[in-house]
């Protein structure tokens, strides 16, 4: 018995390539298919990942809370509120871009956009939120550094306006950085006839330029 698994929806929107796995009648699979789905798609997304996304969203409106009735009262604080923020928007769209995944593999809910693709366009905003996390904690760990190396000057160095505007500086320029390859996403949705459901849906078409752009963005983020 020959086993042969591809998607030929997924295969024709560009999302992923043909591949055709044979296995000889005598292999059994180390594990099956049930058990994949339900340690995949069940424990890990929707139970394992579910929770903790919950949980950080949780952690992080307290300390927007916190840190909102305290108010920007220096420099530290104005810093971390504005971690918080970028904490809490990229677990808040990762957990809906999981949410689109677990609706359409768990549930079979059907919609005139393949989840599956929303999914992955949604997928690419945690990552900017994810870098302005990183560069507001990297300005976090200098004002400290300078903290000790020269504290009679710091107050004067790191001011809570000079703070606020390297946060709000930083979501800009993120913003900015990432807006052609949202824009260029948003294009390739095009409309597609279901070969399995013979019904149109939106799938996400990658342009060549929008490949280029995945490319070189990654190649920029490892360096």
């Amino acid at each position: 018995m020959t086993s042969t698994s591809y998607s030929s929806d997924l295969n024709q929107t560009g999302l992923t390539t043909k591949t055709v796995i044979a296995t000889p009648a005598s292999a059994d699979p180390l594990v099956s298919d049930f058990v994949y789905n339900l340690v995949s798609y069940i424990i890990l997304r929707s139970v394992v990942q579910v929770v903790l996304r919950v949980l950080g969203i949780c952690a992080n409106v307290i300390n927007i809370l916190v840190f909102m009735k305290a108010g920007p009262v220096d420099s530290v604080t104005a810093g971390f509120l504005g971690l918080a923020v970028a904490d809490l928007c990229f677990l808040m769209i990762f957990l809906a871009s999981i949410a689109l995944i677990i609706m359409e593999k768990s549930f079979a809910v059907y919609s005139y956009i393949d989840l599956s693709s929303l999914s992955f366009v949604i997928s690419m905003y945690p990552i900017m939120f994810g870098d302005v996390s990183y560069l507001i904690t990297t300005y976090l760990a200098i004002q400290k550094a300078c903290c000790v190396a020269i504290p009679l000057r710091f107050k004067n160095v790191f001011t809570r306006t000079r703070s606020i505007a390297v946060v709000i500086s930083t979501y800009v320029v993120a913003l900015v950085y990432y807006c052609p390859i949202f824009v260029s996403m948003a294009l390739d949705l095009q409309p597609f006839r279901s070969t399995k459901s013979n019904s149109v849906k939106l799938y996400l078409l990658l342009s060549p330029l929008t490949r280029e752009l995945i490319r070189l963005f990654r190649l920029i983020n490892k360096t």
